[in-house]
């Protein structure tokens, strides 16, 4: 068991490519080799320190095949495909001193940008959307625990008043996890627009 490590990896809809990347490397640094995966974790190998560079790619395929032919031609240049987590290609090549270069065209790396900042954006403003439904019912049933407790008139409701507290702690927990989500899947999205950014101004500069 000394030679096996397991590190926990976020589901491929809440991945973060360029974080994964920096722990895959700073693993490597340590000797832990990327070997296999799990439930929601990766399983690592201790090797040699610094035995392999890696980088996490997301490839959007715009045509059949489009990922093998940029697989082989990788290969040709040294790099493995460890693996692939829907879409996310987790590369690697030996640790030779030479640059570790992908081989996607500017084209190609900013349609697969684009398309995952706008499912990024889709699912943030989706589970936005449920938070806000969620802590307004709970807000709505505290308002109700409000209005019936001050009202002086009326008679004991115990049972009621705690069906009521219920709701407002289901709905507000609901809202506040969904909230976490939206905010992941937001943050998410800003980053892919940093990305964007740069690769369109690094096309200029090829241009």
């Amino acid at each position: 068991m000394g030679d096996v490590k397991k590190i926990r990896c976020a589901p491929a809809c809440l991945l973060d490519p360029e974080k994964l990347e920096r722990q895959l490397n700073r693993l490597s640094a340590e000797g832990w080799q990327l070997e296999g995966s799990g439930w929601f974790s990766l399983r690592c190998r201790r090797g040699e320190p610094n035995e392999y560079r890696y980088r996490v790619q997301y490839l959007y395929e715009s045509r059949d095949d489009q990922k093998d032919d940029y697989v082989r031609a990788l290969a040709g240049m040294g790099v493995e495909l460890v693996m692939d987590l829907r879409g996310f290609l987790i590369l690697r090549k030996r640790n030779d001193g030479t640059p570790f270069e992908l081989f996607s065209d500017r084209d190609s790396q900013i349609t697969s940008e684009k398309r995952y900042l706008r499912t990024r954006g889709l699912l943030a403003a989706f589970w936005l959307v449920l938070a806000a439904r969620a802590l307004h019912r709970a807000a709505v049933w505290y308002r109700y625990i409000l209005e019936y407790t001050a009202d002086g008139t009326a008679e004991s409701g115990i049972d009621l008043l705690h069906s009521w507290a219920e709701r407002i702690f289901a709905d507000g927990l609901l809202g506040l996890l969904w909230l976490a989500m939206g905010v992941g899947f937001f943050l998410q999205a800003y980053r892919s627009v940093k990305r964007l950014r740069r690769l369109r101004q690094a096309r200029l500069i090829e241009e």
